[in-house]
């Protein structure tokens, strides 16, 4: 559980570990950069602002798969027992904020909160090598998201946060059920209940 975790800096890809549960050198243990996550704002007056977050990789064959919610998985577990192989996309992005049109508020919100509420998580694929000769995957670490990506920007003298529940698998296998061990020392569970 990422907990509304501060984003070192603005306008930068940011990689995070997802076994290290922490951004890479040099702004924390993370050794590996799974997720690059980019964020920006712009600050208006009073209550008006944009934000927006880029998750972005950079193996040739990771991305992230957003999962309809209506779609009636076959498992008890979260998102199903196992990641799909395909349908993954190499950048994930989202803006929120609010922008004034004459003299009015008006909420920006892009995929809005109540669209993402909607589905039922990401599956994502990273760590993928490629074979250089016939194009086709070798291997991968697979991962699934409970929920969706939170972030927030709107803070003057803040940095970014932001906040998302994953599960990684321990191994190159696209299975994801969970044995109740998690791979990240002293993981924040509280509250997780799918697996």
């Amino acid at each position: 559980r990422v907990d509304w975790m501060s984003v070192p800096e603005f306008g930068k890809p940011i990689g995070f570990d997802l076994e290290k549960a922490d951004w890479v050198a040099p702004y924390g243990g993370g050794i590996h950069g799974d997720f690059f996550f980019t964020l920006n704002r712009k600050l208006g007056q009073g209550e008006v602002y944009e934000g927006t977050m880029d998750l972005s990789f950079t193996a040739p064959m990771d991305g992230i798969r957003l999962v309809d919610g209506q779609g009636g998985a076959t498992s008890e577990l979260l998102l199903g027992r196992e990641a799909p192989l395909d349908g993954y996309q190499p950048v994930y992005s989202r803006s929120v904020g609010v922008s004034e049109e004459g003299g009015r508020l008006k909420l920006l919100d892009d995929p809005s909160r109540e669209e993402l509420e909607g589905y039922a998580g990401f599956w994502f694929r990273v760590r993928s090598v490629v074979n250089e000769e016939t194009g086709e995957l070798v291997r991968a670490r697979y991962g699934k998201i409970d929920g969706f990506i939170d972030f927030a920007v709107r803070a003057e003298d803040e940095p970014a946060h932001i906040r998302f529940v994953y599960y990684l698998s321990p191994d190159d296998s696209p299975s994801l059920e969970f044995n109740g061990e998690s791979l990240v020392e002293n993981a924040d569970l509280q509250g997780v209940t799918k697996h």
